[in-house]
């Protein structure tokens, strides 16, 4: 029995959109010199100083330091959400294979909980929950509420994306927390975590595929 999903088809076309621009921005960065520009810009006004050009300088200047910063967070997000929705998991007879060309492989004897939950936000996200759900496969020791409490895009980059980039997401929950989103560090670490979005076709693949494992991984 064989299968193959791409997690989510429409966050990985938002991954793709994001691609696009970053690439338009270098382009547009290189042919424009645009940093130059701006930086000779901010000292034409301050030849002739007034308070009106000033002030445009300074707001010059901090957008001149910003721009680096945004740029780099929008890299940062367009990876996370390509690599959370965007590779290919491929269903064969015991094995689980994930991605492209660096291809990662799991098991299904090592499989320990499938579950559905809130795909982005769960319930301690009170100024925003997620309007849609997903199929969550587990490997290893995990707590149950961990993906109805914070969604399993949550989840998944403390336990997935943690393993590439643990500085990168530790600053993720930190700006997070700051603006009074839950502390995802709370959650709690695990061997590995595959998913998809909810469909009855998915779920009733993953039954025939577990088979009597089903229902065993189901009621963890």
């Amino acid at each position: 029995m064989k299968k193959t999903v791409i997690p989510s088809k429409s966050l990985f076309a938002l991954s793709i959109a994001f691609f696009l621009v970053i690439i338009v921005l270098i382009f547009g960065c290189i042919t424009y010199n645009v940093f130059t520009v701006q930086a000779e810009t901010i000292i034409e006004l301050l030849k002739e100083p007034s308070v009106f050009n000033i002030y445009l300088s300074l707001m010059g200047v901090i957008v001149l330091l910003l721009e680096p910063l945004l740029f780099v967070l929008l890299v940062y997000f367009t990876v996370a959400i390509f690599l959370f929705a965007g590779r290919p998991v491929k269903f064969s007879e015991d094995t689980i294979r994930l991605g492209y060309i660096k291809k990662k492989y799991y098991y299904k004897k090592d499989i320990t909980g499938v579950g559905v939950a809130p795909k982005l936000y769960g319930s301690l996200h009170k100024k925003r929950n997620s309007t849609s759900m997903g199929i969550y496969i587990a490997f290893g020791d995990y707590r149950k509420s961990d993906f109805s409490d914070y969604g399993i895009s949550n989840v998944w980059e403390m336990v997935e994306l943690k393993k590439q980039f643990p500085k990168a997401v530790n600053l993720d929950n930190k700006i997070d927390v700051v603006a009074s989103y839950p502390d995802c560090s709370k959650i709690q670490p695990f061997d590995g975590l595959l998913w998809m979005t909810y469909t009855e076709e998915n779920m009733r693949f993953l039954q025939n595929w577990l088979g009597s494992k089903f229902d065993e991984v189901t009621q963890q």
